[in-house]
């Protein structure tokens, strides 16, 4: 080979060695953002993924959506109306009546009065209108409040982790 065309590999070669890592579809950077009730004092932080939409539902609730195909998306409620352990097993018994054609349990845990994460409820549901994709729907009761991470169950092994992380990152802030 010519000395020029070495001098090329070489320095290609040293190009890809300093390169950083290509990014992978489990590398997830996250954002702090603060939700706050209107009208109340109500408030928390957590941690979202940083290229998620942010959009107010109503006067309690704000939603954070991933438009990517298919659609993933968090929301965090400050007023629920389910928002006690004895409610959550009332829309839990609610849900089971559906049938497993339409919705399948993997873990209902409810923690001890003072734990920060009071439930956790995770399960996969179909639209009995549509017969629509199977959801991966992951619920918590932290606090006062509600939150929901839910995408297609095709996306399990992406959406666990992002709700470990923004369900840990929770913090009240009023």
């Amino acid at each position: 080979m010519s000395r020029t065309v070495l001098t090329s590999l070489a320095a290609a070669a040293c190009l890809v060695a300093a390169a950083p890592p290509p990014a992978t579809a489990t590398d997830v950077v996250y954002e702090q953002q603060e939700v706050a009730a209107a009208g109340t004092g109500e408030r928390l932080t957590l941690d979202v993924p940083d290229n998620w939409e942010r959009s107010r539902l109503n006067r309690h609730s704000v939603g954070f959506f991933d438009y990517t195909a298919p659609g993933r998306w968090i929301v965090v409620d400050l007023e629920p109306l389910v928002d006690t352990v004895r409610e959550a097993r009332t829309e839990r018994r609610e849900m089971r009546a559906l049938g497993p054609r339409y919705y399948r349990e993997h873990e209902f845990r409810v923690s001890g009065p003072g734990a920060a994460v009071r439930v956790r409820w995770v399960y996969s549901y179909r639209d009995a209108q549509t017969d629509d994709t199977w959801s991966w729907t992951s619920v918590y009761l932290v606090g006062d409040n509600r939150l929901v991470v839910d995408g297609r169950r095709s996306q399990r092994a992406a959406l666990e982790p992002i709700s470990r992380h923004v369900v840990g990152s929770v913090e009240s802030a009023g």
